[in-house]
């Protein structure tokens, strides 16, 4: 990961646990992917939110299979879980499964899906950016 670029992806809620399936405020994309880009000049960063096209014609299967598969092929993945989000789920563990740095920004802490998937685990946006500074600084120097 030194000389090339890392690649991030942006795992979080979506639709959340709703019957509707309507979609939840996408906000914290945004921020997190400033941060990363901020500290990491250098970085690539797959937001699955943004990467969306319904021109694609994408079934909701290989929407949804190929943002799974494209969490274990970063180097690291930042999870924003504020609630159980089993898309979040399905794409932190595949990322793990390929032996990926796997972050989570949750109040979640005692889940037992969280503890054995994440490498950090982080209560809010603020703690992550000071970790990710100095994760930054270490990787420079």
């Amino acid at each position: 990961m030194t000389n090339q670029a890392t690649k991030y992806f942006i795992a979080g809620v979506m639709q959340k646990n709703n019957l509707e399936g309507k979609v939840c405020n996408q906000n914290y994309r945004s921020v997190l992917t400033k941060i990363i880009e901020e500290n990491d000049p250098t970085a690539s960063v797959y937001d699955p939110w943004e990467a969306y096209d319904p021109k694609e014609n994408l079934s909701i299967s290989e929407t949804f299979l190929g943002n799974i598969e494209k969490a274990g092929a970063s180097d690291i993945t930042i999870a924003f879980i504020p609630e159980a989000s089993m898309g979040t789920a399905c794409e932190i563990y595949r990322a793990k499964q390929m032996n990926k740095i796997v972050w989570a920004i949750t109040p979640l802490k005692k889940s037992w899906a969280i503890i054995s998937l994440c490498n950090e685990i982080f209560e809010s946006i603020e703690e992550f950016t000071t970790f990710f500074k100095d994760f930054q600084n270490q990787k420079n120097n």
